[in-house]
């Protein structure tokens, strides 16, 4: 169902966005920096090849949990539900104005 799905992306996006937090904690608890390439040791490089390539992830995440929403306000527009169309879709606007900036 939709909303089994729409609770599997925004369960992977939370899940993402945790762990890409707890990596920079972790890199700046060790004294890393953000930018590895000045010097930094190939641990750093492999720790910021990790964040780039799961930022890239969390976005396609999200990307996809835009579309859910905006599928789910679909289903709720044609059983006039109005109410729960328009939150469905404003959370799907949100999500690709966060990444679009449209």
């Amino acid at each position: 169902s939709l909303e089994g799905a729409l609770k599997v992306r925004t369960d992977r996006v939370r899940y993402m966005e945790t762990a890409l937090r707890a990596g920079r904690a972790q890199a700046q608890a060790q004294g890393g920096t953000e930018d590895s390439s000045v010097g930094g040791s190939g641990n750093e490089t492999a720790t910021t090849h990790d964040e780039v390539k799961m930022q890239r992830n969390l976005r396609e995440e999200e990307r996809e949990l835009a579309i859910v929403y905006h599928n789910l306000g679909n289903v709720y527009l044609k059983r006039s539900e109005m109410d729960r169309a328009v939150v469905n879709y404003q959370c799907a606007l949100k999500i690709r104005r966060r990444h679009c900036g449209c």
